[in-house]
């Protein structure tokens, strides 16, 4: 059986706009336990994707302390904490200026093989589902969104079949 975004996405899609301070996204952030979400300006268009990666790392010393492991909770707040580092101390700059502007999209027909593939390659934890007419956002396909679909039945192997497309031959995995 084949899934597509539309199948799997989150449709409670908490976004952030533009003017709002890394400090307010972030606090948006914790209420939700998000560590990301999408930019948009006032009539509801994508402008951009804002993490707590792009945020900690404007705001702390650390040569590159981002890791999936450091956005968990509670370890996000635990080291920080070691570190003497609190919400306090994220800095006022606006999420305009920290948020990346390459945002990785699909369509809600996208197929998840696709998503996985383009996550894979891109090294990102989210990709945007947008409505292919006036692209606003809809839902958010996560890494969470694809291990839940794994945990809840479908298998590596029917995934490779479905993926079959972008992996070439098509490959067993059964041991």
């Amino acid at each position: 059986m084949q899934f597509y975004a539309k199948d799997i996405m989150s449709t409670h899609l908490v976004t952030v706009r533009p003017e709002m301070t890394a400090r307010e996204a972030m606090e948006l952030f914790t209420v939700n336990r998000i560590s990301g979400a999408p930019v948009v300006d006032g009539s509801g268009r994508l402008k951009g994707v804002i993490t707590a990666s792009d945020i900690l790392r404007a705001s702390l010393e650390w040569p590159d302390p981002m890791s999936s492991y450091f956005l968990r909770e509670p370890i996000l707040e635990e080291e920080l904490s070691r570190h003497g580092f609190h919400l306090e101390h994220i800095n006022e700059d606006l999420v305009d200026n920290l948020m990346s502007r390459e945002v990785f999209k699909a369509h809600p027909d996208t197929p998840v093989a696709d998503l996985a593939l383009k996550m894979f390659k891109a090294r990102i934890h989210r990709v945007i589902v947008v409505d292919p007419s006036d692209q606003a956002p809809q839902g958010v396909v996560t890494t969470f969104d694809l291990l839940k679909l794994l945990a809840e039945g479908y298998s590596i192997q029917e995934f490779l079949e479905d993926a079959e497309g972008w992996l070439g031959e098509p490959r067993s995995y059964t041991r």
